[in-house]
């Protein structure tokens, strides 16, 4: 089965705005790769979310295998701009297994100083981009790629930054949404 998807979930909406209204955001429909368990066969999907401690430094580093098309993606992030500290096309297709081991053995570089800031970044077929960003903005930030067709198909995921009680206070009177599932 092919779909669009990050670390082989689809991000799937959930019902109303968590920042906005989390008493009525049943924790339960939260996953990540570690926690999924709403699978059939190889198609999982969830509200794909990870949660980051304010304040923390996180890497991400993007792969594109290139296993069924060789086009690069464009993965944009809401609520941050990050640093690109590396990037390559290794290949027509990359596997995580051979950019990890070139991590460990030392073969990428990382440019700390001077790395260009962007908050959407194109990741070449085949190969990799590391990017860094400072988590200083609380919040649900979303992560997606930017080919229409993946967009359309849930190929994101979400940040939680920060717990609950870091999330900015809601304004009064600010409008609630109701679930678009009903």
């Amino acid at each position: 089965m092919f779909t669009p998807q990050i670390n082989h979930i689809t991000l799937k909406m959930p019902p109303v705005p968590p920042l906005s209204q989390p008493n009525e955001v049943d924790p339960s429909i939260f996953c990540n790769e570690n926690t999924v368990n709403n699978c059939t066969e190889e198609f999982c999907e969830c509200v794909y979310a990870h949660t980051i401690p304010i304040g923390s430094l996180v890497e991400l580093i993007f792969i594109d295998e290139a296993q069924m098309f060789e086009s690069s993606h464009p993965f944009h992030l809401h609520g941050y701009s990050f640093r690109v500290v590396a990037m390559e096309r290794l290949n027509t297709s990359t596997t995580l297994e051979e950019v990890m081991a070139l991590d460990a053995q030392g073969l990428i570089q990382r440019k700390l100083s001077g790395a260009p800031i962007k908050d959407t970044i194109s990741v070449p077929a085949g190969g990799y981009v590391i990017a860094r960003f400072y988590a200083d903005n609380s919040g649900y930030w979303l992560m997606h790629c930017h080919l229409l067709y993946h967009a359309e198909n849930r190929m994101g995921l979400v940040f939680k930054v920060g717990e609950d009680s870091d999330m900015p206070p809601i304004p009064d009177g600010f409008p609630v949404c109701r679930s678009w599932i009903n």
